[in-house]
C-alpha cells in the first residue's frame, strides 16, 4: 500500500521549484550555497520519505502448541491462519499486515538448491549406515522418522517405496511441487475470508504437502484489528526450526523486529514454555545484548481452560466461585509466576557472567514487560468471529484480547500512517521556518549594513572572531572529553573481552564432552548440517553457538554497559553540555548584531527573538546528529557480537566435512574425537581474530562518533544570525544593488508565507 499525502507533496514541490529558480539567481553567495548543499537536499529527502510505507514489526514467538495462530486470528478479527486442536498447525513464517483491499498472500518457497541440500540431509538421516551403537532410543528413531515424514509429505510416497531405498534421482516430484520450486513463489487472493483461509491452509498447514517447502507467507487484508496500527505481525514457527532456510529468516525477523511477543500456553507447567524460550541462546544474544529487553510482551494463552476442582484447591478460591472468577485468580497467579521466572533468569545470567550484583537491575527491566493472559477462543465466540462455544467468560473484555489490542495500538502509535504524516509535516514546517528566518535575517542585515560605519564593521569583525574562537575551543574540549570517555569505556570492554575469550578456551573441553551424550543418529544429523540440527525428540543443537556460549555469557553485562548505559550517559551528557555552549553562543552573537540594542528582527509576525530562533535551529541540528549517532550505536551493537559464533561456524565447517562419511563400529568416537581436536586447534586463533575484529569495530564506532560530534560543532559555528559578512565587510565591498536584493528577498518570503504547511 502506497502512502499518499497529496497536499504535502504539492507543497514540497512548490517550494523546491520556487526556491530553486529564485535562489539560483539571487546575488547572495551564502544563500545559494545553503540552498544547494542543505535546503534542496532536505526537501528532496522529504519527498522520498513520503513514499515510504510506515509500520513496525512485532515478532510473535512461542513453543509448539502455544496457540499463536488462534491468538493472531483473534487480534486480526478474522479467521485466516490455520489452527488445530491436536497438533502444531502453522509450519511457515507468516507476516500479516493491513490492506483495505481483498485478502492476498505471497507465498515464498525455498530455492531448489536449498531443497536439494535438505533432501540430501533427510536421506542421510533415513539411511541405516552401519551398526547403531548404544541402546535404541526414541531420539535415534525420531531422527529417521522425522526425515521420512517430511519426504512422504512432499513426494506422497508409501512406506514400502521408502523401504526399497531412496535416492534424489529416484524421487519423482509431483507436478505442483515442481511448479512451486521452479517459480519460487505463488500468489493467492480472494475477497472472501473463508475462501482465502482454505486456500492459505494448503501452504501453511503442517498436514499439507507444501509446508516443508514454504519459507514465508506475506499476508495482507482488511483486518479490523490492524486497521489503524501500521503493524506487521509475524508468526514465527519457533526459535529452532528444522528447515535451515526458514530458521535463517526467523532469526532475521527477531533481530530486526522492534517488539517481541513471547506466547506461552498456561495450561501446561507454568515455567516450561517460558524457560524454553528465554533460556535459549537466541533470546540472550538477540534480546538482552541487542538492548531489546524493554521491548518484550508476554502473552499466556488458553486462559479459558482449567480443571475446576483442581483450580479451586490450587488457587484457594471459594467452592461457589464462578468459572470466570477462578480464571481471573489463576491468571493473577500466572502473571506473578512469570515475574518470578524473569527474576530467576536474570540471576542465572548474572551468575554465568560472574557478576551477581547486576541481576537486580536486569531483573527490574525484564519485570517491566507487560504480561497478558488471554482467551482467544472465547473472544472470537463472543465477537461472533468463530462458532466455537464460550464456556468461561461472559464478555469479551474478560478475555483480555481487547486489552492486548489496546497495548498493540499503544506500542505502534509512533509508526502509523498518521504519525508518519505528522512527522513529515513537522519536518517540513521546521525547514520552512528555518528558511523564512534566514531570509528575514538577510533582509534585516542588508538594511542594517547600510547604517554601519567602517569602524563599527571592524569592531564587529573582531568581536565575531573572538566569539568563534571561544566557541571552537569549547567544542574542541567537549569533543575530546566525549571521545576520551568512550575510549576509557572501550578499554574496560577490551579487558572483559580478553577474560571472556580466555574463559571460552578454558571451557572448551566441557562443551565438547557434553556431545558424548548425543545419540549417534542425532550426531550424524548434526554433522550433515554443518553443526546445527533440530531433533524431533531432544531439541535444538548448534555446536558453534555452544562453543561460543561461555564467551557470550562472560561479556553480557560489559557489552550492555558499553553499548547501553555508558554510551547513553556519554551521549546525553555530551550533547547537553554542547547545547549549553551553543545556546550561549547564539545569545552572544544575537546581542552583537542587534540594531541599536534592539532585536535584529523587526517583522511584526515574528513573536520569537533572534536568540530564541537560533537556539531552536541549533537544537534541531544537534538532535539530528545525536539521532544519527544513536542509530549507528544500535546497528553496531546488534551486528558486532555475531562475529563470535560466525567465526567459529566458518572454521568448523572443514571438521564436519572430514567426518560426514564416517560409518561402522566406533564411528561416534571417531566423529567426536575429530570435532573436539579441531575445535581446540582453531579456538585460539579464532577467538583472537574475533576479539581483534570486535575491538576494531568498536574503534570505528568511536571514530564515527568523533566525526559526528565535530560536525555538530561546525554546524553551530555556521548558525550565525544572518549573513555575517554584511556586518564585517568593508564599505568598498558593499553591493550597490542591495536594495534590489532586499526587494527580491521580500518577494521570496511572501511566496513562502503562502505555502501550505
Amino acid at each position: 500500500m502506497k502512502f499518499q499525502c497529496s497536499l504535502f507533496s504539492k507543497s514540497v514541490t512548490q517550494v523546491l521549484e520556487n526556491l530553486g529558480s529564485r535562489l539560483s539567481n539571487v546575488k547572495i553567495a551564502q544563500l545559494k550555497s545553503v540552498w544547494q548543499e542543505e535546503w534542496k537536499r532536505k526537501l528532496q529527502q522529504l519527498k522520498s520519505e513520503e513514499l515510504r510505507i510506515p509500520g513496525v514489526t512485532i515478532a510473535v514467538v512461542g513453543g509448539t502448541g502455544a496457540g499463536k495462530s488462534t491468538l493472531l486470528n483473534a487480534l486480526l478479527g478474522v479467521r485466516i491462519l490455520p489452527v488445530s486442536t491436536s497438533r502444531a498447525c502453522t509450519a511457515a513464517i507468516s507476516e500479516v499486515t493491513y490492506s483495505g483491499s481483498e485478502f492476498a498472500a505471497n507465498i515464498e518457497f525455498v530455492s531448489r538448491a536449498e531443497w536439494d541440500r535438505e533432501i540430501t540431509h533427510l536421506l542421510g538421516d533415513m539411511a541405516d549406515e552401519g551398526p547403531i551403537e548404544g541402546p535404541t532410543t526414541s531420539d535415534g528413531d525420531g531422527v529417521a522418522k522425522a526425515a521420512r515424514n517430511r519426504i512422504q509429505t512432499v513426494y506422497q510416497i508409501s512406506d514400502e517405496e521408502i523401504k526399497q531405498g531412496m535416492t534424489i534421482e529416484a524421487l519423482k516430484e509431483p507436478a505442483e511441487i515442481k511448479v512451486a520450486l521452479d517459480a519460487g513463489f505463488i500468489k493467492i487472493a480472494s475477497p472472501n475470508a473463508e475462501d482465502f483461509r482454505k486456500e492459505l491452509c494448503k501452504y501453511l498447514d503442517s498436514k499439507q504437502k507444501f509446508w516443508p517447502l514454504v519459507k514465508s507467507a506475506k499476508i495482507t487484508g482488511p483486518f479490523p484489528g490492524l486497521k489503524t496500527n501500521g503493524v506487521n505481525l509475524v508468526d514465527l514457527p519457533g526459535l529452532n526450526d528444522p528447515n535451515e532456510a526458514r530458521e535463517h529468516v526467523t532469526r532475521k525477523y527477531i533481530k530486526n523486529s522492534r517488539f517481541v511477543w513471547i506466547v506461552f500456553n498456561i495450561k501446561r507447567a507454568l515455567t516450561r514454555d517460558i524457560q524454553a524460550i528465554i533460556q535459549s541462546d537466541d533470546f540472550v544474544r538477540q534480546i538482552v545484548m541487542d538492548g531489546q529487553d524493554n521491548a518484550l510482551t508476554f502473552v499466556g494463552t488458553h486462559a479459558d481452560e482449567f480443571d475446576r476442582e483442581t483450580a479451586i484447591e490450587e488457587f484457594s478460591v471459594a467452592e461457589e466461585a464462578t468459572d470466570s472468577e477462578i480464571a481471573r485468580k489463576r491468571n493473577l497467579v500466572v502473571k506473578s509466576n512469570i515475574c518470578d521466572q524473569l527474576h530467576e533468569f536474570a540471576e542465572s545470567l548474572a551468575q554465568k557472567a560472574g557478576d551477581l550484583s547486576r541481576s537486580e537491575k536486569l531483573s527490574a527491566r525484564l519485570q517491566k514487560s507487560p504480561v497478558f493472559t488471554v482467551s482467544a477462543k472465547d473472544f472470537m465466540f463472543l465477537e461472533k468471529i468463530s462458532k466455537n462455544r464460550s464456556s468461561i467468560f461472559v464478555n469479551s473484555g474478560e478475555t483480555e484480547i481487547p486489552a492486548l489490542r489496546e497495548h498493540l495500538a499503544t506500542i505502534s502509535a509512533a509508526y502509523t500512517e498518521g504519525a508518519h504524516k505528522e512527522s513529515l509535516n513537522k519536518q517540513f514546517g521546521d525547514l520552512i521556518f528555518e528558511i523564512k528566518h534566514r531570509i528575514k535575517m538577510e533582509i534585516n542585515n542588508i538594511d542594517y549594513s547600510r547604517e554601519l560605519t567602517g569602524k563599527k564593521r571592524k569592531e564587529n569583525r573582531i568581536a565575531l572572531e573572538q566569539l568563534c574562537t571561544f566557541l571552537k575551543n569549547d567544542i574542541k574540549n567537549l569533543c575530546e572529553k566525549f571521545i576520551n570517555d568512550l575510549k576509557t569505556n572501550h578499554e574496560f570492554l577490551k579487558e572483559r573481552l580478553k577474560v571472556a575469550f580466555d574463559k571460552g578456551e578454558s571451557e572448551l573441553n566441557g562443551v565438547t564432552e557434553k556431545w558424548n551424550r548425543i545419540h549417534v543418529k542425532t550426531l550424524t544429523a548434526i554433522v550433515r548440517r554443518k553443526g546445527r540440527y533440530d531433533s524431533p525428540t531432544s531439541g535444538h543443537y548448534n555446536f558453534s553457538e555452544e562453543l561460543s556460549k561461555p564467551v557470550l555469557d562472560a561479556i553480557l553485562f560489559s557489552w550492555v554497559d558499553f553499548f547501553g548505559d555508558k554510551m547513553s550517559v556519554s551521549l546525553d551528557s555530551g550533547t547537553e553540555k554542547f547545547l549549553n555552549r551553543a545556546s550561549k553562543f547564539a545569545g552572544d552573537t544575537s546581542c552583537l548584531f542587534n540594531r541599536k540594542g534592539t532585536e535584529t528582527l523587526s517583522f511584526s509576525d515574528d513573536s520569537e527573538s533572534s536568540k530564541v530562533v537560533n537556539e531552536r535551529l541549533i537544537r534541531s541540528d544537534v538532535r539530528k546528529y545525536k539521532d544519527e549517532m544513536v542509530d549507528q550505536v544500535e546497528e553496531v551493537r546488534s551486528k558486532l557480537y555475531d562475529r563470535i559464533p560466525k567465526g567459529i561456524a566458518d572454521n568448523m565447517r572443514v571438521a564436519y566435512g572430514g567426518v560426514v562419511n564416517e560409518e561402522g563400529t566406533g564411528m561416534k568416537g571417531r566423529i567426536l574425537a575429530h570435532l573436539s581436536a579441531h575445535a581446540k586447534r582453531i579456538s585460539k586463533s579464532v577467538f583472537s581474530d574475533t576479539r581483534i575484529t570486535i575491538n576494531d569495530g568498536v574503534q570505528k564506532l568511536i571514530n564515527f562518533m568523533d566525526n559526528k560530534y565535530q560536525k555538530m560543532g561546525d554546524g553551530v559555528c555556521n548558525r550565525l544570525p544572518g549573513q555575517i559578512n554584511n556586518f564585517t565587510q568593508d564599505d568598498s565591498q558593499m553591493d550597490a544593488t542591495s536594495e534590489l536584493i532586499s526587494t527580491e528577498l521580500l518577494e521570496i518570503l511572501h511566496n513562502l508565507e503562502q505555502t501550505n504547511v
